[in-house]
């Protein structure tokens, strides 16, 4: 994993000039397997396939987390960023604001688990390339 690609796609995706498909593909050319992006502690790791960890500092607003994670609601706001109705930055917003503290992406496992503070966990599947 190259520090400073993955740190072009940190600032890539807040500026919003990046799509998730997009931040995979760069991220499985990198050989990262997951990633884990922490709110509480506004830092996100990545993990490669050959044992590596890197530890990023993210660019998230720090923002009191409810303690309660509303997974209906958070669904909707998924869906927004799906569709492009929001970019990176707005979604981590509203995240954070429906008591989600942080998520795990797993990318063979093409799926993200997204976790409250009380282990309430909604786990979405992306399609198959």
């Amino acid at each position: 994993m190259r520090k400073d690609i993955i740190q072009k796609i940190i600032d890539r995706n807040f500026l919003g000039t990046i799509t998730f498909p997009e931040v995979l593909e760069i991220l499985s050319q990198e050989r990262v397997e997951s990633y884990h992006v922490d709110f509480l502690r506004n830092e996100n790791r990545y993990y490669g396939v050959n044992g590596e960890s890197l530890v990023m500092k993210a660019l998230h607003s720090q923002s009191q987390i409810p303690e309660k994670f509303s997974i209906e609601p958070f669904k909707m706001v998924l869906k927004k960023i799906q569709t492009g109705k929001i970019n990176y930055e707005e979604f981590c917003n509203e995240t954070k604001a429906l008591g989600c503290s942080y998520y795990i992406v797993y990318m063979n496992g093409r799926q993200v688990h997204y976790m409250g503070r009380n282990g309430e966990e909604y786990i979405e599947h992306f399609p198959n390339k």
